[in-house]
C-alpha cells in the first residue's frame, strides 16, 4: 500500500484546468490502486510556516552542528512537520496552474517577499 500526496495550488478550484486534469488522474489512479491512500494539501488555503530569520538560523545551526536557540527550535519544528508530511508520501501529484508562463505565488513565495517554501 502506497501513499500519494496530492498538492493543489490553484485559487480557481472548480474553474481550474489543472485541478480538473489532476482529479481525472486521481479517479483513474484510485480505480487502479484501491489499496493506496491519497492525502490532500491545498497550498492556496494552507498557511505554511514562513522561512524567516529564525528558521534560517536553525537550519545553519543544524548543518553546523551547533546549539539552537529556543526560538530556532520552535521555528524549525514547524518546518519539520511540513517536511515530514511531504516525505511520508511515496508518490506525488501537483495541480499547479501556469500564470504568465510561471508558477503561481502560492507555490514559490508564501510570504510575498521572495522567500521560497524550501520544500
Amino acid at each position: 500500500m502506497a501513499k500519494l500526496l496530492y498538492i493543489e495550488a490553484s485559487p480557481r478550484k472548480e474553474r481550474s484546468h489543472s485541478i480538473t486534469v489532476a482529479e481525472a488522474f486521481l479517479a483513474a489512479y484510485k480505480a487502479k490502486h484501491p489499496e493506496d491512500t491519497v492525502e490532500y494539501l491545498d497550498l492556496w488555503h494552507t498557511r505554511l510556516p514562513e522561512f524567516d530569520d529564525e528558521v534560517i538560523g536553525a537550519r545553519y545551526a543544524i548543518l553546523g552542528q551547533t546549539p539552537r536557540t529556543t526560538l530556532q527550535v520552535e521555528a524549525w519544528s514547524k518546518i519539520a512537520i511540513i517536511f515530514d508530511h511531504f516525505q511520508s508520501a511515496d508518490k506525488y501529484i501537483f495541480a499547479v496552474p501556469m500564470w504568465n508562463f510561471h508558477i503561481p505565488l502560492g507555490v514559490k513565495e508564501p510570504t510575498g517577499d521572495g522567500t521560497p517554501y524550501g520544500l
